[in-house]
């Protein structure tokens, strides 16, 4: 039987967009039939103001971040706890008729497991929390999700330790396939018009390109700065105004960055989850600069531990930090890179863990319980041992 898989998201500013579309391809590609849920638009709109705010007001962000990143913290316990405030989104997903659920940020996880806990199904699909983002978020971690998936191997282990009764299994970031397709940097320059003999950096995502830029003056030699501020119309006008002894390039289309990324000497960018993986990929040094409070920082000190990631709080230090990155190191091995496994190689172990789910008799709410009771068995067992042994 085919398996229907429902992508749960909250996209705050669309960020899980490319992650979504990976999946889904991946999924389909299978012969599963698979659609994505927003939870954003399943919300009241007095609603979607408030996280507008929170997003664009970084103090507060940070606040809510670190508050709702508490384990067993209810954030806030209204929303999360009643269904009449989600009932909108549950009725969506009621309609999906899902037997997989992939949650895709920390709040999707939150609100499915608050469905299943509704009895919203027929028949309790699994629920798998797909973190991401380098670090774990406490809301990814419910009694109802069959497995946790993590990027990093090393917190998979510390994870299974504290919570011994959740599947913590390694994840990944998904990317598209042609960040993994190996290109000749030369070759590659050659066919994009790119100079072979000159030092090249692209900058990417919400950066303040303008100072960047400025900020560049320090470099003793000059710079190509390949500039992708999205589909930033404002800022791509403002950048094409720019005079400067580097020489500035701005595009206005992100589907041909990975080109780009690949013929750089170094990329420049915010600690976005996706970006960091495409750039981990492609074996290209990276500058993290200016995270976001909360989830970007935690990237951030997670990454800092690789060769291939560095990091700037002062802006004014970024030209002089993209040539020490470039002349410390040419080459990058296996060694200096974020260990992470394929997107299809996670999809098989989420299918593995389906057939074992399904083969489960009990539901979660009766999972503490048996827990317990296998406890008590065996210590009943034990002490039955250490009499015959004493007798």
């Amino acid at each position: 039987m085919k398996a229907r898989v429902l992508l749960l998201t909250a996209s705050f500013g669309g960020k899980n967009h490319t992650v979504n579309e990976v999946l889904k391809e991946e999924w389909e590609g299978k012969g599963s039939v698979c659609e994505s849920v927003d939870l954003i638009s399943c919300l009241p709109s007095w609603f979607k103001l408030y996280l507008h705010i929170v997003e664009k007001v970084s103090r507060l962000s940070h606040l809510i971040f670190h508050q709702s990143n508490k384990r067993g913290y209810r954030f806030p316990s209204v929303a999360l706890d009643s269904s009449f405030f989600w009932s909108r989104a549950i009725e969506r997903i009621q309609l999906s008729r899902p037997s997989i659920i992939i949650s895709v940020h920390p709040l999707a996880t939150a609100v499915a497991s608050l469905a299943i806990r509704c009895d919203a199904f027929k028949t309790k699909p699994s629920l798998f929390s797909l973190v991401t983002d380098y670090s774990s978020y406490g809301m990814s971690l419910t009694k109802e999700t069959t497995a946790v998936f993590l990027p990093d191997k090393n917190e998979v282990i510390e994870q299974q330790k504290a919570f011994p009764f959740t599947k913590f299994v390694q994840g990944c970031v998904p990317i598209e396939k042609k960040w993994y397709n190996r290109a000749d940097k030369d070759k590659l320059r050659e066919r994009l018009g790119l100079p072979s003999n000159m030092r090249i950096a692209t900058l990417r995502g919400e950066l303040p390109y303008k100072k960047m830029i400025h900020y560049f003056k320090r470099c003793e030699e000059p710079w190509m700065l390949l500039c992708f501020p999205r589909e930033n119309k404002r800022e791509q006008k403002v950048l094409s105004k720019v005079k400067s002894r580097h020489d500035v390039r701005v595009f206005s289309n992100t589907q041909s960055i990975s080109g780009y990324v690949k013929a750089s000497d170094v990329l420049i960018s915010k600690p976005e989850s996706t970006a960091m993986a495409e750039a981990n990929v492609a074996q290209v040094p990276t500058i993290m600069t200016k995270p976001s409070p909360g989830v970007e920082e935690a990237n951030v000190r997670r990454l800092i531990h690789y060769p291939l990631f560095s990091s700037v709080t002062d802006l004014k230090m970024i030209g002089k930090r993209a040539e020490e990155v470039v002349q410390k190191q040419t080459s990058f091995d296996q060694a200096d890179r974020f260990p992470m496994v394929k997107t299809e190689e996670m999809i098989e172990n989420m299918i593995r863990l389906r057939e074992v789910d399904r083969k489960k008799v009990v539901t979660p709410g009766e999972k503490g319980h048996l827990y317990r009771f296998h406890h008590e068995l065996m210590m009943r067992r034990k002490r039955e041992e250490e009499r015959e042994f004493h007798s």
